[in-house]
């Protein structure tokens, strides 16, 4: 059956900042996917975990700047990364490791985390002690914001039944989470440094591509999400 899809238009969530949610329907379950977008100070724009970019979003992204980077966050989100590399040709296209070798038919500009060209104003921290997933998280200090893919998700309600079983099945269902398949795949261990890092940024949204943005004093909810890896 083919799917059914609608996309948001853009919202900005601060200034420099934006996002916009792709949902796919198939099957009777809903998917839904987030970009993040971030113009940086040099005015040209981040893309964080592309969905299918069509003209008119395209056209909303035009009337922000020029994009510049594109980044595939982990071994599982990449699907559109071709495309939108394919959209816009001069944006360098940033990979997690492992990634590369996964998607064979995409040339890579850089593997993070190597020294990325948006400095200090994106803080970056890859999720090495996640293998699986090597997903790379970032903090935009200026609206203190959380950017991630699949660490935490946020899917508080949906009219799908199948969608509510799938991510109740996951464990992250009706309260932000994360999903039992991410966090079996942490090696605790060298998790924990990398925790104290994450915890260490003044998050007061994060805005992640699966589930609604979390928005406030969202430090508190994180840290409670992840309480348990923390004994």
């Amino acid at each position: 059956m083919p799917s059914t899809i609608t996309t948001t238009p853009l919202r900005e969530l601060a200034p420099g900042l934006w996002e916009v949610e792709q949902r796919r329907r198939a099957g009777g379950a809903h998917q839904r996917f987030r970009m993040t977008v971030v113009r940086l100070a040099d005015g040209r724009l981040w893309l964080y975990s592309p969905i299918e970019l069509d003209d008119a979003l395209a056209a909303q992204l035009a009337n922000l700047g020029d994009v510049a980077h594109i980044v595939a966050p982990n071994r599982y989100h990449h699907l559109f990364a071709g495309g939108a590399k394919q959209r816009y040709p001069q944006a360098k296209l940033w990979a997690v490791a492992g990634l590369p070798e996964k998607r064979r038919d995409l040339a890579f500009d850089g593997v993070l985390p190597a020294d990325a060209p948006w400095g200090t104003e994106l803080d970056t921290l890859v999720l090495t002690s996640v293998p699986r997933f090597n997903e790379a998280v970032f903090f935009h200090r200026a609206s203190r914001t959380l950017i991630c893919a699949d660490f935490i998700f946020n899917i508080r309600s949906d009219d799908s039944f199948a969608t509510r079983l799938i991510y109740r099945i996951l464990g992250a269902y009706g309260r932000p989470a994360q999903s039992w398949f991410f966090r079996r795949s942490i090696q605790r261990a060298a998790f924990a440094p990398q925790l104290e890092s994450l915890l260490a940024w003044d998050i007061q949204r994060v805005c992640m591509s699966h589930g609604d943005v979390l928005d406030g004093d969202a430090h508190a909810v994180v840290a409670d999400v992840l309480r348990p890896l923390r004994t």
